[in-house]
């Protein structure tokens, strides 16, 4: 239970005692001086409120100091209760408007049928007054539940549609687009953690000859078997995308020139040594590869130009076969 459900279901219970006149007990002078000691956390307070309220409800108090301390706690409650936001302070002014009654019981010792009857009436605004804050609280529970599974959807909805943004709908692979935005990011941790960086483009030779002679299906079953072969030779940090039409990119974190060109020549030998297949047709496909080392200092995009233009030497030298990028 939270403090402020202790404190208001506390303070009802006192002004309850307060109206049950005769059948209340009776707290000794000792026992209310024992509450003195207690008032520090949410439950001793809640006790010093029920002293109260049994207090109150005998007819007459034993002592001046008992009376005096009485017109103490209620101060204190009026203190506490302010402290709470929204409906609190509402039952602070109710607890307020009490005070000169409780001045009446701990200067005369007396409770008075109008002073009883204005407790009554007290009780009676403080208990509508505490429901209300109940039924809000529970509706202000319930709209922020409901909100949280509205948030949730939403997020799990943008995850769904940044994923899909980002893949490649024939191949599977991430993008152009998911290329753009992880390249960035693998650069940098290799540069915070002093690692290489490498880059492959290639392409697929003859690619339109390709789809002129087996037509868009047969295309895209070799699209989607050279991205399915590439996989099995990458490990699980590298980094394959499809960078729009025939064109792939592959990103080898900490992944030197030297073992780069290694990569880039296994990739060509194992699209080369075996025809794919389409239908009952065989395809025979060859690659051809541009490889390019990070420098310092450079960015994505200069990092992709470099390997691209490898890539085109490489057509330019025969296809079938790997050009390492000149330094810059």
């Amino acid at each position: 239970m939270s403090r402020e459900q202790v404190l208001i279901t506390a303070c009802v219970e006192a002004l309850r005692l307060a109206a049950a006149g005769d059948q209340a007990l009776v707290l000794s002078q000792q026992e209310l001086r024992d509450g003195m000691s207690h008032a520090d956390g949410p439950q001793q307070l809640a006790h010093q409120i029920r002293a109260m309220g049994e207090a109150i409800s005998s007819r007459h108090l034993r002592s001046e100091e008992a009376r005096r301390y009485l017109a103490q706690v209620v101060q204190r409650l009026i203190q506490q209760m302010s402290m709470i936001e929204g409906g609190g302070d509402l039952v602070g002014q109710d607890l307020s408007s009490l005070t000169g009654i409780v001045e009446q019981v701990a200067e005369g010792g007396e409770m008075n049928p109008e002073a009883r009857s204005r407790l009554l009436d007290g009780v009676g605004r403080l208990n509508q007054r505490v429901t209300t804050m109940r039924e809000q609280a529970r509706q202000a529970v319930v709209e922020v539940q409901a909100a949280q599974e509205r948030i949730q959807g939403l997020e799990r909805a943008l995850e769904e549609k940044t994923e899909e943004a980002e893949k490649d709908g024939l191949t599977g692979l991430p993008n152009r687009r998911a290329l753009d935005r992880l390249l960035p990011e693998l650069i940098d941790r290799c540069r915070q953690s002093s690692q290489s960086l490498s880059l492959i483009m290639f392409d697929i030779d003859h690619f339109k000859r390709c789809n002129d002679t087996y037509g868009h299906q047969g295309g895209d079953a070799v699209l989607t078997q050279t991205a399915k072969r590439v996989l099995q030779e990458m490990s699980s940090n590298d980094l394959v995308a499809r960078y729009g039409g025939e064109e792939f990119c592959i990103v080898l974190p900490n992944c030197a020139r030297g073992l780069a060109e290694r990569v880039a020549e296994r990739c060509r030998r194992t699209m080369a040594a075996n025809p794919f297949t389409y239908g009952e047709t065989r395809i025979p496909v060859t690659v051809s590869l541009g490889v390019a080392e990070l420098s310092e200092g450079e960015d994505p995009v200069d990092l992709l130009a470099r390997a691209d233009k490898a890539l085109y030497l490489a057509k330019a030298g025969g296809r079938n076969r790997w050009q390492a990028a000149a330094v810059e």
